[in-house]
């Protein structure tokens, strides 16, 4: 998985995202056919507070407009592996 600068063997992704991010963070999981993703945002407190599943090789957005300004962490779950990245929300 390839997230901002950080990667592993089981496949490769494209953060994409803005970050600072405005209502959106997007990115792109290449893995098996029909291997599901799971992506969690989380505030400074560790409360979870987005979430959402997809199946690979599509593009991903996940919805953080109705976050306040601040920052988060996003967990991506994929191929058995865990992604953690930082970002700021606007």
């Amino acid at each position: 998985i390839v997230f901002g600068d950080w990667s592993s063997d089981v496949c490769s992704s494209d953060l994409n995202n803005p970050n600072p991010a405005g209502d959106y963070i997007n990115f792109k999981i290449n893995g098996q056919d029909g291997q599901k993703t799971h992506a969690e945002v989380f505030d400074r407190l560790g409360r979870m507070v987005a979430c959402a599943e997809f199946t690979n090789g599509n593009n991903h957005a996940i919805d953080v407009s109705g976050l306040a300004p601040g920052a988060y962490v996003i967990r991506i779950y994929t191929g058995g592996e865990m992604i953690r990245e930082m970002f700021i929300k606007n």
